[in-house]
């Protein structure tokens, strides 16, 4: 009786097995699409966190936001409790271009600025071009100043901390000049 019994469990075992061995067979191309579309568009490209860069000495702050729709920078003034876009980057990227005559995507600028010390006016260093923004009257001038750009060392060269010594490695050699 006790192998009849587990003959019994066993055929029921292997038919149970054999069932959902068939179910998983089929192919799930909803989840292996949504899994696609991970691997094509990262989610490690976007926002995952704020961090806040406050305006000179004051309680406000700004904050770059990155989605599918692009980078979006928001400006945060707590004691008014209001939360609003610093700037419209489509709107401002079509406004530069009126005085560069280029076309720039408005998806993913690197945009470059500071706050003057009237906590209005954003200084814009973009494409090799100065410019005022004011983000009350949403109005852009270009400035005639020239961006001055540093020329770093190169990576090669290594100072010491008194300047005294330039160091550089070359074919497995270390040089002190």
């Amino acid at each position: 009786m006790n192998t009849s019994l587990f003959k019994g469990l066993c055929v029921a075992f292997s038919l149970c097995l054999s069932v959902s061995l068939q179910a998983q067979t089929r192919a799930n191309y909803r989840l292996a699409e949504q899994f696609r579309k991970l691997t094509q568009d990262p989610i490690a490209k976007f926002s995952l966190e704020v961090r806040p860069h406050f305006i000179h000495d004051t309680d406000c702050f700004y904050y770059t936001f990155t989605t599918r729709n692009g980078k979006q920078y928001w400006y945060v003034d707590p004691s008014r409790k209001e939360k609003r876009l610093l700037f419209d980057t489509a709107e401002l990227l079509s406004q530069i271009s009126a005085y560069t005559h280029k076309a720039y995507s408005p998806a993913d600028p690197y945009l470059d600025f500071t706050f003057e010390k009237d906590n209005e006016t954003l200084r814009i260093d973009f494409d090799r071009g100065l410019y005022s923004y004011n983000i009350r009257t949403r109005e852009l001038k270009p400035l005639d100043e020239k961006p001055s750009y540093k020329m770093p060392d190169p990576y090669w060269m290594k100072y010491s901390p008194d300047s005294l010594y330039m160091l550089y490695a070359s074919r497995h050699n270390l040089y002190a000049v």
